[in-house]
């Protein structure tokens, strides 16, 4: 019984912690995408000054 255990809660587990990294990797991506963005605007306004 304890061999047949693990595939039974396993994708159970998966469906509790995908949404969970799914979020954490969209917030990620968009934190760099925002990051970038700055860069690129902060470098632009040095430009312009200069």
């Amino acid at each position: 019984m304890a061999s047949s255990a693990p595939p039974a809660f396993l994708p159970q587990l998966v469906q509790l912690v995908q949404p969970k990294w799914m979020y954490i990797i969209s917030i990620s991506a968009t934190s760099n995408l925002k990051r970038r963005k700055y860069v690129a605007i902060s470098q632009i306004v040095r430009r312009l000054r200069v």
